[in-house]
């Protein structure tokens, strides 16, 4: 929600003049832009996955997703919302409450907290790979991770002003450029270099502070080095109460690789961080494109008659959208581990079942958060975060040492039921909304149904690849049975599309 919100920001604050287009009309070609930017950072993304899965074994794998989640976590503390601060205080400056240091404020900060924790951290780098790996061989790749930590903090933030002052498309180019160098440098080092997740980090850290460097050098040219300490003092009471709800959110998308590295080894955590990867491939594509647009789109409608009434129509056909999607990954799982990987990975398809269907639980929560978001009780969310979070945790330090890498894949699946109940309850209590839970529930039911059949019939070989390919058709049966499309809908969608162009016009 955090993107969203920043994305909204940015397009509104361009008003036309003189036959420039309309701030409808400005902020979809921004939401077009920036949608396709982060879809093309994505892609990159799962590029690289086929590349690690050849030419790296399990093992190292599941080491490079412990060094990967281990920045993950960290960018949470090093950036302490920064980036969201400095955007409220740049577009506050029209009331008298930033000013043009606000940048240079926020990258300074955001350099030099980094650096420090860097620092902080490559001393205890030994005892760090000792905890999370179990030795101090990793130390060295540790201090190489907590390095890339200081780059990426400085090249958010010339995304940040990129965002801010309207400029998507260097926004976008400069994203992918960096993405796209990252993966050609990372996929040359492992080719020519060796097959070791050393090369992964080093080539990482390489094209960070590559685009970095200069990118901060033009940036500080044009708005110059001025720090503001008053700024950085509101800015941070701005941004630190968003790091708790950061940090649940990642021990709920991200506890279960080291909780499994622990417990159940290296080789057993990089099977289960394909299937975790590969079960995000249907739903991220769907959530990039349409997150760039809902935002926007739910805090203006939000205080309309309409509101409640589009917000239910969308949940339901987003969630037959998800469903279709995770329904497809899941029936070929088998055969698109097979092509991507090599066959010591044969055995990652078996989590993703339980992980789409948590992230599917995720997809209904998005439309859910729009009760929290509208009426500005966001305090609300670090506690369903924890719910998720804390459930997520329990039932993997139960399940793990019985049922390995499953036992993750499950509790994922169980904390996300959890967090999108409590936000359900939370959420309608603050903003009612007749969802159609009947339409929603049936859509979930008759996808894991089908999956269901799929793995009871007795049937192999080319028998069974058509059985799934009839199980995925049958999907639309349910649907149809649902009245997906119908004319209630269709009529809705449209009657709130004329209304839109009429406004635009005037």
């Amino acid at each position: 929600m955090t993107r969203l919100s920043d994305d909204q920001t940015s397009a509104s604050r361009v008003r036309p003049e003189n036959g420039e287009s309309s701030p409808l009309r400005r902020l979809l070609q921004f939401t077009v832009i920036y949608g396709a930017g982060e879809v093309a950072n994505n892609v990159l993304a799962f590029v690289l996955v086929p590349v690690y899965t050849r030419l790296l074994s399990p093992d190292q794998y599941g080491v490079l997703e412990v060094f990967n989640r281990t920045l993950e976590m960290l960018n949470i503390f090093a950036a302490v919302g920064i980036g969201m601060a400095a955007m409220r205080s740049y577009f506050g400056k029209e009331r008298g409450e930033g000013d043009a240091s606000v940048f240079s404020t926020a990258m300074v900060f955001a350099v030099t907290n980094s650096l420090w924790m860097a620092v902080v951290l490559s001393v205890a780098a030994g005892l760090i790979s000792q905890l999370l790996l179990g030795s101090a061989a990793y130390a060295w790749l540790f201090r190489l991770t907590f390095s890339i930590l200081i780059f990426e903090q400085g090249f958010g933030m010339v995304r940040t002003y990129l965002k801010a002052t309207g400029r998507p498309a260097a926004y976008s180019l400069l994203s992918v450029g960096k993405y796209a160098a990252t993966m050609g440098l990372i996929i040359c080092f492992l080719l020519y270099l060796g097959r070791e997740v050393k090369y992964v980090l080093t080539a990482t850290l390489i094209a960070n502070a590559a685009f970095f460097l200069p990118a901060a050098f033009v940036l500080l040219s044009r708005i110059g080095l001025r720090v503001s300490w008053g700024l950085l003092k509101r800015m941070l009471a701005f941004g630190l109460p968003f790091v708790p709800g950061g940090l649940l959110l990642f021990v709920l998308n991200n506890a279960d690789r080291f909780l499994l590295i622990a417990m159940a080894g290296q080789t057993e955590a990089g099977l289960y961080a394909l299937g975790y990867r590969m079960a995000l491939v249907p739903v991220m594509l769907l959530l990039v494109p349409f997150q760039a647009a809902w935002g926007p789109f739910m805090m203006e409608k939000g205080e309309t008659a309409e509101g409640p009434r589009l917000f239910a129509v969308i949940l339901s056909y987003l969630t037959a959208v998800c469903c279709f999607a995770s329904l497809l990954m899941a029936l070929f799982a088998r055969e698109v581990i097979a092509i991507i990987a090599a066959p010591e990975y044969a055995g990652a398809h078996r989590v993703l079942p339980p992980v789409l269907l948590g992230y599917t639980f995720w997809v209904v929560s998005i439309i859910l958060d729009a009760g929290i978001y509208i009426t500005r009780r966001t305090a609300w969310k670090p506690l369903l975060l924890a719910a998720g979070a804390g459930t997520n945790v329990v039932l993997n330090l139960l399940l793990i040492p019985k049922f390995g890498m499953m036992g993750a894949a499950y509790a994922t699946a169980a904390g996300f039921f959890v967090f999108v109940v409590c936000t359900a309850a939370v959420s309608l209590r603050l903003y009612p909304v007749q969802y159609e839970w009947g339409r929603v529930l049936l859509c979930i039911a008759g996808a894991a149904g089908l999956y269901a059949v799929s793995v009871v019939v007795p049937l192999r070989g080319s028998a069974h690849l058509l059985l799934r390919f009839a199980l995925a058709a049958s999907y639309f049966g349910i649907l149809r049975a649902a009245r997906f499309g119908v004319g209630r809908d269709l009529r809705l969608v449209r009657d709130w599309a004329g209304r839109m162009r009429g406004r635009t016009s005037s």
